[in-house]
């Protein structure tokens, strides 16, 4: 501990000085005290020297050095997979009950000498042990992901994971749980024996189709210790069979792979039930059926890509629309484009204008028929042509030169729901070359990412979206989002959320508008571990966006039951989470008051049924085993639990970390020495008035 200034310190002399001076100069020769003793007067003066030092001394700022010691005991997290395949084996009971409170135990026990951090996992990462085996998937991608994030720079000793080792979902562990930092020590939970059963182990389709079309559905089964057995398959919707097929198992293991044809003969949301005839003495019958919820729709999008030349972003985005049913997509090169637009929802500009190319036409007809338009922008756009088009950004700029921006998710971003862990991922994603200047957007601008520049998140857009009366535009402000899909397929082994982007901004733009004042979005089929979501708009009758009145919305069942809710008001719209729903078909009500008019909106969604955990209920020990190998821990049996604690304490590898910590406090900020000041001027004050000074 020591006593810095910042100024020097030996100003404090001047301090001293001053101090002095001024007592000496108000005592010197005062006729007042004539009489008085001398050290009633030199105390006086004192008390008035050392307020004047205290006060003029706070003027060089002077601050306490202070170290202080800090000692973090190690951490240990205990995580508990609560996927439904746990309990599904002849020890479910066990787990539902004494496990459980073993498990309660031995949390208790580490917290004596550890600091005892616990997560419930499934398809997502909760904190705390939940008691309640219903979660439908697993993956362990973000509880390390949770662990690595929140633990990377402390004292993290162990990790204890209890799972069945069985992922259904995300990249595999093994590679992860590298980067964790900190034994892994693995509990084995589940069933190894493999017992006689036939499942229906995977369904592919596309949850849309066009009326009057047949689509495929791709069937996978799997049968264990069920040799000449017999089973059938039938697929119904509205108990009308649709195809029936029988089945003849030959061998103890045998996967089976059907493709199947089925009619899209009926508009709107269309269930259909996949079943296998349950085999005496199977181990679970849960796992013989499946529902896929299909939405037959009479209409497709038409979208047109142009672009100034070939280039890998073209290649990026076609292939996702191009894997969406419900887009039909053609594809120019600019220079081969013969100006017609006609019968497009949504016209997709890669780097035009560009020097070469005005396409002065082109805007012309977007400008002059409201076409909605996504922008993509690049290194060959013309940033003086791009700014006279009058869209919404403006980029000023003396130098032709550009950024490495990486995406910063906007959290207020309202034109449509982003997946629940965009934030996380996002960090991840590769930086776009975007144009150096500075960029103007109008205020009701929906900007998705801003521009993140090193460490420096910018107010600058690097994907925004927006609408002027009927007008939609959407602007990519870069070049490389051919890099995001290849990152997340890396990191995550899929690409979902960049598809998810692209497929929600093309429906966004190209959704056609029109007159109507009041707008509900939401998705049209929800599994059941998904919150159902909506969005909605509202307009005036100069259709201006309003989101000054209420909004509520009705959800009815098969049943007839109802369930209200009320949205919640955005900075211009209105959205809302119901949370989520038990499988089955539902209808909604939305409705608005706007002036004296009511205004309603109907639809429909469905919820269908994820039977995944339950396809694969054999438990992976040789997963947990490997997990715990790569990180020099151990494998630990269910009846362990209570050596758990005295393992980890005789471990020297975790040990409480001391630390200290340098700090400066402002004596200004020091509460009594204010206190300290009063009191000497008020002693002095009451003393001289007292011996007849005042």
């Amino acid at each position: 501990m020591g006593l810095v200034t910042e100024h020097s310190l030996w100003l404090g002399i001047f301090c001293i000085i001053s101090a002095g001076f001024f007592a000496w100069w108000l005592y010197r020769k005062d006729r007042r005290f004539h009489g008085l003793e001398l050290w009633k007067i030199r105390l006086m003066a004192a008390f008035r020297f050392t307020a004047i030092f205290l006060i003029s001394f706070f003027l060089l700022n002077p601050m306490i050095k202070a170290l202080t010691r800090y000692i973090e005991k190690p951490i240990v997290i205990v995580a508990q997979d609560f996927s439904e395949s746990i309990i599904m084996s002849k020890d479910s009971v066990y787990y539902k009950d004494k496990y459980l409170k073993d498990l309660h135990q031995l949390v208790n026990d580490l917290g004596r000498d550890f600091d005892v951090i616990t997560y419930s996992f499934g398809e997502k990462v909760d904190q705390g042990i939940d008691s309640n085996y219903s979660r439908k998937t697993t993956s362990f991608d973000p509880l390390f992901r949770k662990i690595e994030g929140s633990f990377s720079n402390r004292n993290l000793g162990a990790v204890i994971l209890a799972s069945d080792g069985i992922f259904n979902k995300g990249a595999n562990p093994i590679f992860m749980a590298e980067e964790l930092g900190a034994k892994l020590y693995a509990i084995p939970l589940g069933d190894t024996i493999p017992q006689k059963d036939l499942m229906i182990a995977d369904v592919f389709y596309n949850d849309m189709a066009f009326l009057g079309n047949n689509f495929p559905v791709k069937l996978k089964i799997k049968a264990d210790y069920l040799k000449g057995e017999k089973s059938r398959l039938s697929v119904s919707r509205d108990k009308e069979v649709l195809y029936s097929e029988d089945l003849e198992l030959s061998s103890d293991h045998e996967f089976i792979t059907l493709d199947l044809t089925l009619p899209a003969d009926k508009p709107g949301l269309q269930r259909y039930y996949l079943k296998l005839e349950p085999i005496k003495d199977e181990r679970s019958i849960q796992n013989n059926q499946a529902v896929i919820v299909i939405d037959i729709i009479d209409q497709k999008q038409k979208v047109l890509i142009l672009a100034d030349g070939p280039h890998p972003d073209v290649g990026a985005v076609r292939r996702v629309l191009d894997g969406n049913q419900n887009i039909e997509t053609d594809y120019i090169e600019y220079t081969k484009f013969d100006g017609n637009v006609d019968g497009y929802n949504l016209l997709v500009l890669f780097q035009l204008p560009s020097g070469a190319q005005s396409a002065t036409s082109l805007f012309e007809s977007i400008n002059s028929r409201n076409i909605p338009v996504l922008m993509v922008m690049g290194n060959k756009t013309d940033i003086k042509k791009f700014n006279a088009l009058n869209f919404p950004l403006n980029i000023q700029s003396r130098k032709r030169s550009t950024d490495q921006s990486k995406p910063g998710l906007n959290k207020n971003f309202t034109a449509f729901t982003v997946l629940d862990d965009a934030v996380e991922i996002s960090k991840y994603l590769p930086p776009l070359e975007c144009p150096f200047g500075n960029y103007k957007v109008p205020a009701n601008a929906e900007v998705l990412f801003f521009q993140k520049i090193g460490s420096v998140e910018t107010s600058k857009p690097l994907f925004l979206l927006h609408r002027e009366g009927e007008q939609k535009i959407g602007i990519i402000c870069g070049e490389g989002i051919w890099r995001w899909p290849l990152i997340l397929n890396a990191e995550y082994g899929n690409q979902e959320f960049f598809n998810d982007i692209i497929n929600k901004t093309v429906q966004f733009l190209s959704l056609t508008v029109g007159k109507d004042n009041f707008v509900v979005k939401s998705k049209r089929i929800f599994n059941e571990n998904e919150n159902i979501e909506f969005n909605a708009e509202l307009y005036n009758n100069t259709f201006e966006m309003v989101n000054q009145f209420p909004v509520s919305l009705t959800i009815t069942n098969s049943k007839g039951d109802e369930f209200l809710y009320s949205f919640r008001q955005t900075h211009n719209a209105y959205t809302l989470d119901a949370g989520a729903f038990p499988p089955g078909d539902y209808t909604y009500a939305a409705s608005a008051e706007l002036g004296d008019e009511m205004k309603i909106k109907k639809g429909a969604f469905s919820v269908i049924p994820i039977n995944i955990a339950a396809s694969d209920i054999v438990a992976d020990n040789g997963m947990l085993s490997r997990l715990s190998g790569v990180t020099n821990g151990r494998l630990l049996r269910t009846d362990s639990l209570s050596s758990i604690p005295q393992i980890l304490r005789n471990d020297d590898e975790i040990a409480s970390v001391s630390y200290t910590e340098k700090s400066l406090i402002d004596l200004i900020n020091i509460r009594w020495l204010f206190f300290v000041i009063l009191a000497l001027l008020t002693v002095e004050w009451f003393m001289r008035k007292y011996l007849g000074s005042y």
